[in-house]
């Protein structure tokens, strides 16, 4: 469908998302002659040049206000320097001590949210990378990013606000973040969810499938999305669960597929696919800023970015019926 999600047919959106219940990219045309739908694409980001030359950006002046509001964060660690060869170094202890460095109100009072969670995430960097989730505010996110303009080759990354509800937010961001009529005309108009998704990249999100239909929308940076059928998904996850002597469903993004040897296996399976893996089986869009996805319920996906080590990358969604 050669159009922004905003300006889909509706009866032809319904008759290929629910009659024949198949996933569609929606890309937004490559010049739009009016402000985008979504007005947190151009508010809440600022465009600007990381040192290879690649487009990346920060969060604009517009979220000073908000920097205090508390977000569901995501972290690995330790992050290991690959440039470190003894293995010494790493990236989050880096930044912990960038930040205990810096002399501004908010660095300090940054520093007192995080104080409880340092010992916990200052590991050796030869330990296993393990998954972290904590809450604190938008300037620790800020605070990130200054840090990997002024350290290019030490970034910290997976830093990620993951699935932060729309309505926690205060009522002039979730204005920036409109329902899409696709969502809510299409089907019910019953929205399950609706999440912001922010961070540093590389983000992944392993395969699992959702409970209900989700529109997955790019606001910044670019994600690349595989999805397979409902049966080939099930049939592979069960492939990999025997492997590793597990059972289960899959059925949310879970903590538990984020870490360890199942998330490790997911990935190879997908990202590093041979096509004997996968039987042909594997669907791949890419989504940049104005375009939109979706997914049918029940369809598998498995989403990372496409990007350079700490940038900033940014997506919003909904599930609904």
């Amino acid at each position: 469908m050669p159009t922004s999600f905003h300006q889909a047919n509706i009866p032809e959106f319904q008759k290929l998302t629910q009659e024949l219940r198949l996933p569609l990219a929606l890309h937004a045309p490559p010049a739009l002659s009016s402000p985008p739908f979504l007005p947190a694409q151009e508010k809440w980001f600022t465009p600007s040049k990381d040192p290879s030359g690649a487009n990346s950006g920060t969060l604009s002046p517009y979220l000073d206000d908000f920097f205090y509001l508390p977000f569901p964060y995501e972290l690995m660690s330790p992050q290991p320097l690959a440039a470190d060869q003894s293995g010494a170094q790493d990236a989050v202890s880096l930044f912990v001590d960038w930040l205990s460095r810096q002399t501004s109100p908010r660095e300090a009072l940054l520093m007192e949210s995080i104080l409880p969670l340092k010992q916990e995430l200052l590991r050796p960097p030869t330990s296993a990378p393990s998954f972290f989730q904590f809450d604190a505010p938008l300037s620790l996110l800020l605070s990130a990013l200054a840090f990997n303009r002024s350290s290019p080759n030490t970034p910290l990354r997976q830093l990620y606000i993951a699935q932060s509800p729309i309505p926690d937010l205060p009522p002039q961001l979730a204005a920036d973040l409109p329902t899409p009529h696709i969502v809510a005309k299409a089907g019910k108009g019953d929205i399950y969810a609706s999440s912001i998704w922010i961070g540093l990249e590389p983000t992944y999100t392993p395969l699992h499938r959702d409970p209900n239909p989700n529109l997955f929308c790019q606001l910044h940076g670019a994600k690349v999305v595989r999805l397979m059928s409902p049966t080939a998904g099930e049939a592979l996850f069960r492939t990999v669960q025997r492997k590793l002597g597990k059972s289960g469903s899959s059925r949310i993004r879970l903590a538990d597929m984020m870490h360890g040897p199942e998330r490790d296996l997911l990935h190879t399976t997908i990202w590093e696919a041979t096509g004997e893996d996968t039987a042909g089986e594997l669907l791949e869009t890419r989504v940049g800023p104005g375009d939109a996805l979706f997914i049918p319920v029940g369809w598998w996906h498995s989403v990372r970015s496409e990007g350079w080590e700490g940038a900033l990358n940014a997506s919003v969604n909904w599930w609904f019926r």
